[in-house]
């Protein structure tokens, strides 16, 4: 992986827990929901100015271009919805490992599965492998104890939903930059492919997060209730959404497999469970410290494989 690619995900990465912190804090349950419905309509608003800009080339899109962007809106309503529920029932610490880390072997497999398997070098291989060991180990708080319980939680179930989410859009935007940068009319550069699809993504994000929001009672007054109080947060929240996953969409353009990206911008991890520990508070059990390392090692191998 290229030294850009290196730069921009790692810039990705701190900008990704920021916006995380403020979430936990904020966007739990239906609210969550509707927080990020919120901060996802304020993402419209900021990217108006690409459409304005790129003209034509912004609207007159490759007619498959569009499947795409409605499986990633899937994908990312996913996300969101499943990250609230997380955050309302887990730690941070746990939570959002397990929803950052195990997109990597998800998506290591499904690339395996399509014939790509040969892209992977074996330092790689191993550097997944790590990481998951860690997603395995860090629900532990008595690792010489395990108990199921310790994986059945609705923290848990939401956490890999959220993963599965994130598996998702990865793929499906690595194959949408992919058709939007190869198309020959107009031409699209990578920050131009990156900026025009990431317009494109935030408005099919929205438009399937509407239904999760306003088709219960609960889900309206939890929207009405973001806007009068939380309209401020969501804001810098979807400011943060966009530029941390921007970068990502152009780090895109300078690796040679999607697998690393995915698991190169999972730095995000120890940073995040450092948050938890010393920002909010949470358990800091020897385990948790332990597996975070697992995961960061792993990291480390597949950013060099």
């Amino acid at each position: 992986m290229s030294a850009a690619a290196v730069l921009l995900l790692l810039c990705s990465a701190v900008i990704h827990v920021g916006w995380n912190l403020a979430s936990k804090r904020r966007a739990t349950g239906q609210t969550g929901t509707a927080f990020f419905l919120l901060a996802n309509l304020f993402q419209v608003l900021l990217l108006l100015p690409i459409p304005l800009a790129y003209g034509a080339k912004a609207l007159h899109l490759p007619g498959a271009l569009w499947g795409w962007l409605a499986a990633t809106g899937f994908f990312e309503a996913l996300y969101y919805a499943a990250l609230a529920g997380a955050y309302q029932h887990g730690e941070l610490s746990i939570a959002y490992p397990l929803a950052r880390a195990i997109p990597v072997l998800l998506v290591a497999l499904v690339n395996f599965l399509l014939g790509r398997g040969g892209q992977l070098s074996p330092q790689a291989l191993v550097g997944m492998a790590l990481v998951f060991t860690g997603c395995i180990l860090l629900p532990l708080a008595n690792p010489a104890r395990p108990r199921l319980q310790d994986y059945l939680t609705v923290s848990m179930g939401m956490a890999l939903a959220a993963a599965i989410g994130t598996t998702g859009y990865s793929l499906v935007d690595d194959q949408a930059l992919r058709l939007l940068r190869g198309a020959a009319q107009p031409g699209y550069s990578p920050i131009e492919a990156a900026l025009i699809y990431s317009f494109w993504q935030t408005i099919s994000s929205a438009l399937l997060l509407l239904p999760l929001t306003l088709l219960t009672r609960d889900g309206r007054q939890a929207l009405r209730e973001a806007t009068r109080h939380e309209a401020a947060s969501a804001f810098w929240t979807g400011t943060g959404i966009f530029a941390a996953y921007i970068l990502v969409l152009v780090a895109m353009a300078y690796a040679r497999n999607i697998s690393y990206v995915v698991a190169f911008r999972q730095t995000s991890i120890p940073l995040g469970a450092l948050v938890g520990v010393v920002w909010l508070k949470e358990k800091p059990y020897p385990m948790k410290f332990l597996s975070i390392a697992t995961i960061f090692s792993g990291l480390v191998l597949v950013g060099m494989g």
